[in-house]
C-alpha cells in the first residue's frame, strides 16, 4: 500500500508538471531555457577551473568538444546550446596568450565553424588561433570569411592583415586596408553590439534634441566623407532652446574625428564657435592634445559640445558642424598607411 501511494504521488506530481508546462507559457519557456543553459554552465565551471588553476587548455578543449558534440546531436539548425558555447569560447580566447594555448583549442574552433558556418566569432577566433600557430594561409582564409560576414568589425582585419603580410601577399594587404576603410560607411554588426544605429546607418551623424514630450529624438545627416573637412547640416523640425550640443557618432573603434567649427542659425542671426571655443565630453572615446577624438566603443560614441563661455539657452533653428573623419591604421605596413 505504501509503495502504491508513493507511485500515485509521483504520477500526480508529474501530471501537475506536464499540465503546468502545457498551459503556462512563461513556465514552459523558463524550464526549457534552463535545460539548454545547464550544459554550458557545467562546461564553463570545468573550463575556468582548469585554465585559472593550471592553464590547462587541452583540458578546456576536451570539455568544449563535449559540448559541441552534444549540441550537434541534440539540435537541428542553429543550436540552442550555441550561446553557452560562445560564452565558453569567449573565456578561453580571452585567456589564451601563447602558441601552445592556441594549438590546444584549435580543434574545437574548427568544429565550431563546422557547427555554424555563418558564425562570425567562430571564423574570427579560428583565424586567431591559426595565426598564433603560424598557419598563416589558413588564418587569412578564415579571417576573410569573418570579414565577409561582418565587414565593420576591426578584429578580423587585424588577423587578416598580419596573416597576409607574413604570407607575402601584398595585394591582399592593400585590398584589406581599403575594405576596412570603406566599412566605416555601414555594415552588419556582431549580435552583441547594441545601439540605435545599424547597417548603412553606421555612416551617419546625428544631433540629439528633445521633442515636445521631453523625449530624445535624433536629427541625422547622411553622406559621411572620409579624410577631409566637410560640413554636416542638421535641420530641426521646430526651434530648440539649447546651450550645449550632443552628437552621436555610430562609428567603429579607431575612428578619429577632427573638429573645426560649429555654426548655429537662429532667427536672422548666426553664431560660430571654433573648435578651441568648445569643451568636448566624449562618451566612448578619448581626446588627443590637438582636440581630436578617437572612438573606442563598439557601440559608437556620443560627444557633448559646450561653448567655453556658457550663456543662456538660445533658440536654434538649425546648425552645421565642420569635421574631418578618418580611420586610424590597424598596422604600420606598406600598402596600409592610410591618407595623411
Amino acid at each position: 500500500m505504501k509503495k502504491y501511494r508513493c507511485t500515485l504521488a509521483i504520477l500526480m506530481l508529474a501530471s501537475v508538471l506536464v499540465l503546468s508546462l502545457a498551459t503556462v507559457p512563461v513556465l514552459r519557456y523558463n524550464v526549457l531555457r534552463s535545460a539548454t543553459e545547464l550544459p554550458g554552465i557545467f562546461v564553463w565551471f570545468n573550463v575556468s577551473f582548469r585554465i585559472s588553476n593550471a592553464r590547462d587548455f587541452d583540458g578546456a578543449n576536451r570539455y568544449i568538444s563535449y559540448l559541441i558534440t552534444l549540441s550537434d546531436r541534440l539540435t537541428f539548425g542553429r543550436s540552442q546550446l550555441l550561446p553557452g558555447l560562445i560564452r565558453n569560447f569567449e573565456y578561453v580566447m580571452d585567456e589564451a596568450r601563447f602558441v601552445q594555448d592556441y594549438k590546444a583549442i584549435e580543434p574545437s574552433l574548427q568544429r565550431l565553424t563546422e557547427l555554424d558556418p555563418n558564425l562570425y566569432l567562430g571564423h574570427m577566433w579560428h583565424a586567431k588561433a591559426q595565426l598564433e600557430s603560424h598557419a598563416y594561409e589558413q588564418a587569412l582564409a578564415n579571417a576573410k570569411k569573418a570579414i565577409k560576414l561582418i565587414p565593420s568589425d576591426p578584429r578580423a582585419y587585424r588577423i587578416a592583415l598580419e596573416a597576409a603580410y607574413k604570407s607575402g601577399l601584398n595585394e591582399d594587404v592593400s585590398q584589406l586596408c581599403q575594405i576596412y576603410s570603406d566599412s566605416l560607411l555601414g555594415g552588419t554588426r556582431d549580435g552583441k553590439r547594441r545601439g540605435p544605429f545599424f547597417g548603412t546607418n553606421l555612416g551617419q551623424i546625428a544631433l540629439e534634441y528633445l521633442n515636445e514630450n521631453g523625449d530624445a529624438e535624433l536629427a541625422a545627416t547622411q553622406g559621411v566623407v572620409l579624410d577631409k573637412f566637410s560640413n554636416y547640416s542638421f535641420s530641426l523640425p521646430y526651434p530648440q532652446m539649447l546651450n550645449e550640443y550632443r552628437f552621436h557618432f555610430p562609428f567603429q573603434p579607431g575612428t578619429q574625428i577632427f573638429f573645426d567649427q560649429i555654426k548655429i542659425n537662429m532667427a536672422g542671426d548666426t553664431i560660430n564657435y571654433a573648435a578651441d571655443e568648445l569643451a568636448k565630453f566624449p562618451d566612448g572615446g578619448y581626446i588627443f592634445n590637438d582636440g581630436s577624438i578617437i572612438s573606442h566603443s563598439t557601440n559608437g560614441m556620443t560627444v557633448n559640445l559646450i561653448p567655453e563661455v556658457k550663456g543662456p539657452k538660445i533658440k536654434v533653428h538649425d546648425l552645421s558642424i565642420k569635421l574631418k573623419i578618418s580611420k586610424v591604421k590597424l598596422a604600420q605596413i606598406k600598402g596600409c598607411l592610410g591618407k595623411p
